[in-house]
């Protein structure tokens, strides 16, 4: 989930909340006014009655009228004792006009006149029917909510666009930028310090990380260049040092050991100086590179070694791939392709190549199980114990292609290992 959509949820359920807790007290506290009202208005009523029965002006008893009705009967002053405060009650009386039962409020209390009798008071007011009044009050706050959660998420969601704005700019950024590219700067500067702080600190991170790649680079490059001299003068002496009659089998085998490690060394040392080479982008030229001519010359020059695993390869064309690349990567990422297939394959083994315009599939039986496609194409992984790996073969097809903005992928289908090469 969007971190946008997660704020908003979060806050349109809180607002929801707060907003229905609201209109719960809103509706007592409407009730409670209204009987405050209605009580002080029966009040006022019964001492303006009380006061006309002590003048004499009350013409009658009773008064029934479509507001309000009294009623007035002589009691005993025990009686009166029990009417002594004035009371309120809610209930329900049936309205002669309207034949129904309508809400009204009563009050009840006791008096007695200039004569000393007393009496009993009894007002009926009718009141607004509190279902209606939940109805109605319901159905303005079912509105009012959604008004004010729209509105206010709208508000939000706007104010959110505008604040995070710096950090969706740092988060697109981030997704472009590639370590060793020239890519666009980072903004210098943005209104919200925290955001202000983050790009600073962006900047630095950014800028230790290809200071120290650039050394690494630098160093490999270097070394690797380094070794190349005394390598090749140490294979070139041990190599003359053979054709000395005087040695003896155990020193000659000696000498053989010493020379296939160093051709290793020396292996590995070209490989190294090459990623370093791909890394720091000394392959600048490029040009339109038939893949499927390069793929048939490359299979001429493995013929004799499937053939001595009695290897059976088979292309299979379906189209014509052209890959806009350096000719000299060209050729060996095809060749270590080639080169891995029959490698890592097994004795009366197969391998089949299925080219089109815009895939390269390689597939070659071997290990009956899956590899870490995790991890294959990582430097020095190894997926077998042969001495002869030097564990960078894949590795640098991954580079290759990352260079060349092309895609390498593995699958393992039917038994079989496939390396899967395509345009971006």
């Amino acid at each position: 989930m969007r971190l946008l959509s997660y704020i908003l949820l979060r806050a349109g359920i809180i607002i929801s909340l707060v907003i229905i807790l609201w209109s719960i007290f809103f509706y007592f506290a409407i009730l409670h006014e209204i009987d405050d009202e209605i009580e002080d208005a029966l009040e006022l009523y019964a001492y303006r009655i009380i006061a006309r029965k002590n003048e004499g002006k009350l013409d009658s008893l009773s008064y029934d009228a479509t507001n309000s009705s009294f009623i007035i009967d002589r009691i005993t002053a025990q009686e009166a004792k029990l009417y002594e405060k004035m009371t309120f009650t809610d209930t329900n009386i049936f309205v002669q006009d309207k034949n129904e039962y309508e809400p009204c409020k009563i009050l009840t209390m006791s008096f007695y006149d200039v004569n000393g009798d007393y009496f009993k008071l009894q007002i009926f007011t009718p009141i607004i029917e509190k279902d209606d009044l939940i109805e109605a009050i319901f159905q303005w706050v079912v509105m009012i909510v959604i008004i004010l959660i729209v509105s206010i998420l709208i508000a939000y969601w706007w104010v959110y666009r505008k604040s995070m704005k710096p950090l969706y700019t740092l988060l697109e950024w981030q997704q472009n930028y590639k370590l060793g590219t020239n890519s666009r700067p980072l903004p210098e500067k943005t209104q919200i310090k925290e955001f202000q702080s983050l790009y600073d600190a962006t900047r630095q991170s950014v800028r230790e990380v290809e200071e120290t790649c650039l050394q690494q680079k630098t160093f490999i490059g270097n070394a690797s260049h380094e070794m190349q001299t005394p390598l090749a003068v140490s294979i070139n002496q041990l190599e003359a040092l053979l054709q000395d009659e005087s040695l003896n089998e155990q020193q000659m085998e000696a000498i053989l050991s010493t020379l296939k490690t160093l051709r290793q060394l020396t292996k590995l040392n070209k490989t190294l100086l090459l990623l370093s080479k791909i890394d720091n982008s000394q392959f600048p030229k490029r040009e339109t590179v038939n893949v499927n001519e390069l793929l048939k010359e490359k299979m001429q020059q493995f013929k004799d070694m499937f053939s001595s695993w009695n290897i059976n390869a088979v292309i299979n064309e379906k189209g014509t791939m052209y890959l806009f690349v350096n000719p000299i990567l060209g050729d060996i990422l095809i060749n270590n392709l080639l080169k891995n297939a029959f490698c890592h394959n097994k004795r009366d083994g197969l391998i089949d190549i299925e080219i089109n315009d815009n895939e390269l599939r390689i597939e070659n039986t071997g290990k009956q199980e899956a590899l870490d496609s995790k991890l294959i194409f990582t430097c020095f992984y190894k997926q077998t114990d042969k001495s002869s790996s030097t564990g960078l073969g894949l590795a640098l097809v991954e580079r290759i292609c990352k260079y060349g903005n092309l895609n390498i992928e593995y699958e393992y289908k039917n038994d079989r290992h496939v390396f899967i090469l395509s345009k971006n």
